[in-house]
């Protein structure tokens, strides 16, 4: 399962768009489950150097018929919560997209 194939951030909403295979919910390894790691900084200047920066872990788990996505973790000083005030994250399955809208820190629910 390919999780965050394309990550675009237009102002302060963040996209994910999550590509999720069939086979690999069943296979006892994956279990429907992904994971990817997004960075984000201030995009000009060195302050990452200092801990500016968020390295931030999203996990997907497919439940029936729906995906969870989360903030898993996060890395560096940089407080992305007050930056992106919204997620957009956009499934792709058997070449249907379907959209869920959300925030770091509730996460997001996409219905398949």
């Amino acid at each position: 399962m390919k999780i965050f194939k394309n990550i675009l951030a237009l102002g302060m909403v963040l996209f994910l768009a999550i590509t999720m295979s069939a086979q690999n919910y069943k296979t006892e390894k994956n279990n429907g489950t992904a994971e990817g790691r997004l960075y984000w900084d201030a995009g000009n200047g060195w302050e990452f150097r200092n801990g500016d920066y968020s390295l931030m872990t999203f996990k997907a788990q497919k439940n029936g018929k729906k995906v969870n996505v989360a903030l898993a973790s996060t890395e560096g000083d940089r407080d992305v919560a007050s930056e992106i005030k919204n997620v957009e994250v956009i499934v792709v399955e058997k070449g249907k997209t379907k959209t869920g809208r959300g925030n770091l820190a509730d996460g997001i629910t996409v219905k398949l």
